[in-house]
């Protein structure tokens, strides 16, 4: 997680782990309970959502960081993990 900015593969990381694709994924299942990349993603989102709270950065910025370089599919992606956009969790975590 420390690469939040990169686009892995399951290919690229079953190369690393040293088993195949289909391995990895069920490997991970099993001892995560959650598919790897719901897992990666969610990480990245709950990255995005401390640095709304936590900053003024641009939310293009912040998606960048996430390792999206469109604003509307990091958006998209927001919203399914968290529930609103960007936009609305940053507006709602500074009336709190």
């Amino acid at each position: 997680m420390e690469h939040k900015q990169e686009h892995f593969t399951i290919l690229f990381l079953a190369a690393r782990a040293g088993v195949s694709p289909t391995k990895l994924k069920q490997v991970y299942r099993c001892v995560y309970g959650t598919p790897l990349f719901a897992h990666i993603r969610r990480e990245k989102m709950l990255f995005a959502a401390q640095r709304l709270a936590s900053s003024n950065d641009k939310i293009i910025d912040i998606a960048e960081a996430c390792g999206y370089d469109n604003a509307s599919k990091f958006s998209a992606a927001f919203r399914s993990a968290l529930g609103c956009t960007p936009t609305e969790y940053r507006r709602r975590v500074r009336l709190e």
